[in-house]
């Protein structure tokens, strides 16, 4: 007993740095899992839902519509039109027989149509959008000054995208490794730190944060030669 005392003791600092990184990666891991599962899970419901009012002879227009609006649109992004494309897919792959699918397609797909006529390129951004349906207005008139500062715009925001695109898959290139390394260390401390000096563990710890640095500027570079 009085062993276990002493390594407690000799150990507490890494035994709660140990705990507490673990408890940290857990919940990260519980709010990244739930988030994930309980956006499919209620588009999941939603749909259970259209194909129980389509069983009980009453799906129409509004009651799909107030399904999307309660049960997707106040929670989630996602626009109208997505939901009853991916409604499709859905009945068709639950559905072995074809029945359903020959049922729901005739009501779904006229909404579709009637969604992109009232509101066209409901999926983009909303700076996006406008600058199509200015480019589509251009076009028709023959504005051809105007036709070519909107298609200037729209390559600027093509070009802005694909920068933070490049710069999200440098950041999230490093997460990873740089987690495991965090894993590592910590694994690491807890299991070899009472066979180590205080020093040593100085000497890793600063060893790891220069390569951290490294990397981070390395990062920064490259962002801001790509601008």
């Amino acid at each position: 007993m009085r062993d276990i005392i002493d390594f407690l003791d000799a150990n507490a600092f890494y035994i709660i740095f140990f705990i507490v990184y673990i408890f940290a990666f857990i919940a990260l891991i519980s709010i990244l899992v739930d988030k994930f599962f309980s956006k499919e899970y209620d588009i999941k419901k939603a749909y259970e839902l259209l194909k129980k009012a389509h069983k009980q002879e009453t799906l129409d227009s509004d009651a799909i519509f107030l399904i999307y609006k309660q049960q997707i649109e106040k929670k989630y992004d996602i626009t109208y039109i997505d939901f009853l494309e991916k409604f499709l897919i859905y009945v068709r792959q639950e559905d072995n027989e074809g029945s359903l699918t020959k049922d729901v397609t005739p009501i779904i797909n006229p909404l579709i149509l009637k969604a992109k006529e009232e509101n066209p390129y409901a999926n983009l951004g909303d700076r996006e959008r406008r600058i199509i349906l200015a480019i589509e207005e251009s076009f028709s008139k023959g504005e051809k000054e105007s036709l070519k500062n909107n298609l200037t715009d729209l390559s600027e925001i093509i070009d802005r995208n694909q920068k933070a695109l490049n710069r999200s898959e440098k950041t999230n290139k490093w997460t990873i490794p740089l987690s495991i390394i965090g894993i590592v260390l910590t694994l690491f401390i807890w299991i070899y730190g009472s066979r180590i000096s205080n020093k040593d563990i100085d000497r890793i710890s600063e060893k790891v944060s220069i390569d951290i640095s490294n990397n981070l500027q390395l990062n920064a570079v490259d962002s801001i030669s790509s601008k």
